[in-house]
C-alpha cells in the first residue's frame, strides 16, 4: 500500500527579489533633488540681491511714517467787555466769513455808561479856565474826552464777529449767559489753512531737509487722493519734551524710548480745497531725501505771524462825537478861545 507524501501541498514558490537590486529611478533622484536645491537658492540669491537693490535704490531714498495728523489755528472768540448774552448767531460746524456778527451783548450798560461818559465831558468843557488857550488842551477836558472815546468803544464791541473765516467748533457761549472780557466763547478754525504734522523718529531726521517733496494719504480718503506737500519746518523739542508731565530721566530706573520730534509739512492750498480735511485726522507721510541740498532743520525760517483786520474799530466816530458835544456846550463859534493876540490884531 503506498504511503503519503510528506510535504505538505502548496503554491507557486514567491518570487525573491535580489538583495543588491536598486529600484530604476533611484539613480535619478540625486541630481533631481541637487537641480532643485540650486533652483531655490537662486531664487533666494535673487531676492535678496533684489532686496539690497531695492533698498540702496529706492528705499534708502524716502523716509515715512503713520504717525502724523492734520493741524490748524483754533481761533478763539472772546468777548473785549463783559455783558449779558442775547444773541447767538452761529453754532457748531457752521461757516463764518471775517467780520460776521457771532454774539451779540446787552447794550443797556453800555448806553448809559457812553451817556454817563458825554455828561462829564460836557461840564470839563464849562468848568474850563478863560486862559485863552483852545479848550480842548484844558487837561480836564482831555480826560473827558478820553473817557467819553472808551465808552463809545464799549458801545462798538457789543456785537463780537468772526476774527476770520472758517468753521464754527466747540461752542460753549448760552443765552443769558453773563460773560467777562476773555471768556472763550466759541472756536473758528480756518480749514482751508491747515497743514500736517507728522511725528518723526530721532533716527529719521538726519536726511530731513526743508523743502524736501512730501507725499502724504489720508485715512479719510484712502489711498485714492494723494496730496503734495514740503517740509516747512520741526519743532524745536520732542513731544515728550513738551508734554503735560514730562517724562523724569534721572530717576534710578531709566528706559531708552526712541523719541519722536514732529516735523511741520505744508500742504498745496488747491488740494485741500479739492479734499478738505479736518483737525486730527490720520495722514500717511512719505518725504523724499534724495535732495541733500536744503537747509538742515535745526535752523528753519520762521513762517509770518497771522494778522486780522476784522477786529479793528474806526474811531474817527468816537472823535466826532466828542467835537459834537464840546460844541454844543461851549458853542459853535467858541469851539476854539481865540489865540493870545488876534483879539488886539482885531481891534486896529
Amino acid at each position: 500500500m503506498t504511503e503519503p507524501s510528506s510535504t505538505p501541498a502548496s503554491g507557486p514558490a514567491p518570487l525573491q527579489r535580489p538583495a543588491d537590486a536598486v529600484p530604476a529611478a533611484a539613480p535619478f533622484r540625486g541630481p533631481r533633488r541637487r537641480r532643485a536645491l540650486l533652483a531655490v537658492s537662486a531664487l533666494v540669491a535673487a531676492a535678496a540681491l533684489g532686496l539690497l537693490a531695492y533698498q540702496q535704490q529706492v528705499a534708502s531714498r524716502y523716509v515715512s511714517t503713520d504717525n502724523a495728523y492734520v493741524q490748524g489755528r483754533l481761533v478763539q472768540v472772546t468777548p473785549q467787555i463783559g455783558g449779558t448774552v442775547t444773541a447767538v448767531l452761529a453754532d457748531d460746524t457752521a461757516f463764518v466769513k471775517a467780520g460776521q456778527p457771532l454774539v451779540r451783548l446787552d447794550p443797556a450798560d453800555a448806553k448809559v455808561a457812553l451817556q454817563q461818559a458825554e455828561a462829564a465831558l460836557a461840564l470839563a468843557v464849562r468848568q474850563a479856565p478863560p486862559d485863552g488857550a483852545p479848550v480842548e488842551t484844558h487837561p480836564g477836558v482831555q480826560l473827558a474826552a478820553a473817557r467819553l472815546r472808551e465808552a463809545w468803544l464799549a458801545t462798538q464791541r457789543l456785537t463780537i464777529t468772526a476774527p476770520v473765516d472758517g468753521q464754527v467748533a466747540r461752542r460753549s457761549v448760552q443765552l443769558g449767559q453773563r460773560v467777562a472780557a476773555g471768556t472763550p466763547l466759541m472756536t473758528v478754525v480756518p480749514l482751508d489753512q491747515v497743514w500736517v504734522d507728522a511725528n518723526f523718529k530721532e533716527v529719521q531726521l538726519g536726511q530731513l531737509r526743508l523743502g524736501q517733496p512730501v507725499t502724504l494719504t489720508a485715512d479719510l480718503y484712502g489711498p485714492q487722493v494723494t496730496y503734495r506737500g514740503t517740509v516747512a519746518g520741526l519743532s524745536a523739542g520732542t513731544g515728550a519734551a513738551f508734554a503735560l508731565l514730562p517724562a523724569q530721566n534721572a530717576t534710578g530706573n531709566w528706559i531708552k524710548v526712541v523719541q519722536r520730534v514732529p516735523v511741520r509739512i505744508a500742504l498745496d492750498p488747491q488740494e485741500v480745497a479739492a479734499h478738505p480735511l479736518r483737525v486730527g485726522l490720520s495722514m500717511h507721510a512719505e518725504v523724499d531725501v534724495s535732495r541733500q541740498d536744503g537747509q538742515r532743520l535745526e535752523a528753519p525760517k520762521g513762517a509770518g505771524p497771522a494778522e486780522t483786520a476784522s477786529l479793528a474799530i474806526d474811531v474817527a466816530g468816537a472823535d466826532a462825537l466828542v467835537r459834537r458835544v464840546i460844541a454844543a456846550h461851549l458853542g459853535a463859534a467858541s469851539a476854539r478861545l481865540p489865540r493870545p493876540g488876534a483879539a488886539g490884531a482885531g481891534a486896529r
